[in-house]
C-alpha cells in the first residue's frame, strides 16, 4: 500500500513539475514574441540583432536594414475596426516572414512599425529584395480587398557600425524621409559611418562612406 502510495505521488509530482516546466517555457516564449503577429517583439528583435551584427563583424559581411511602415494604420483602425486591423497587421506580419530567409531576421517594433536584418546583404541586392516583398504585400492587400499602402526605408551597410541602435537610428531618419515625401514608396541608402582603427597607441577616427 505505501508503495502504491508513493508511485502515485511521485506520478502527481512529476506530472505537475512537467506542467509548469511548459508554462514557464511558454510565458518565456510570450514574453519575447510579438502576441498578435506571431514574430519577435523588439526585445527580441534587438537581441537577435545584436548576435547578428557580431557576426558580420567576424566575416567582414555586408547587411541591410530595412523599416516598413504601414500607412495610416490609425484611419484603418478607425475606419473598418481594431479586429480588422489586428488581422492586418498579422497578415502583414506573416506575408513578410514568408517571404525572407530564415537566416533573417524579423520584428515588430511599433504599433504600425516592423525591421528586417538582411545579414550578407549589400545594397543592389537588398533593393530587389524590398521591392519583391513590397510587390507581394501589395499583391496581398489586393487579395483582401484592402486599400492599404507601405512605406520602407533600407539602409545599407558594408561595414556595419558596432552597435544595432545606430543602424536603426540610421533607417528611422530614411523613414522620416519618406513620411515627409507623401509615404507610399521606398527610399534606399548606403551607410556613412564613423569606423575606428588602432595602430599601436594612436587610434584613427575617420568617416567613410560605403558603396555597394
Amino acid at each position: 500500500w505505501n508503495a502504491t502510495v508513493m508511485l502515485i505521488v511521485f506520478l502527481t509530482v512529476s506530472s505537475l513539475l512537467i506542467k509548469l516546466r511548459e508554462t514557464l517555457k511558454q510565458e518565456q516564449t510570450l514574453g519575447r514574441t510579438d502576441r498578435l503577429t506571431g514574430v519577435p517583439n523588439k526585445r527580441l528583435f534587438l537581441e537577435l540583432a545584436e548576435m547578428e551584427v557580431k557576426k558580420v563583424h567576424r566575416y567582414r559581411h555586408p547587411l541591410t536594414v530595412v523599416n516598413l511602415d504601414i500607412d495610416d494604420f490609425k484611419l484603418f483602425n478607425q475606419n473598418l475596426g481594431r479586429n480588422l486591423g489586428d488581422e492586418l497587421l498579422y497578415t502583414v506580419a506573416q506575408s513578410l516572414k514568408n517571404s525572407i530567409r530564415e537566416t533573417d531576421i524579423i520584428g515588430r517594433i511599433g504599433e504600425n512599425e516592423f525591421s528586417i536584418i538582411l545579414p550578407g546583404i549589400g545594397y543592389e541586392l537588398a533593393t530587389s529584395v524590398i521591392c519583391r516583398l513590397k510587390s507581394q504585400l501589395l499583391e496581398t492587400m489586393e487579395n483582401h480587398q484592402w486599400s492599404v499602402t507601405f512605406s520602407v526605408a533600407e539602409v545599407a551597410f558594408n561595414n556595419p557600425p558596432n552597435s544595432i541602435d545606430e543602424m536603426l537610428h540610421q533607417a528611422d531618419h530614411l523613414m522620416y524621409v519618406v513620411n515627409n515625401n507623401g509615404k507610399n514608396c521606398i527610399k534606399h541608402k548606403t551607410a556613412t559611418v564613423a569606423y575606428k582603427c588602432w595602430f599601436g597607441k594612436r587610434k584613427i577616427i575617420a568617416n567613410k562612406t560605403f558603396t555597394v
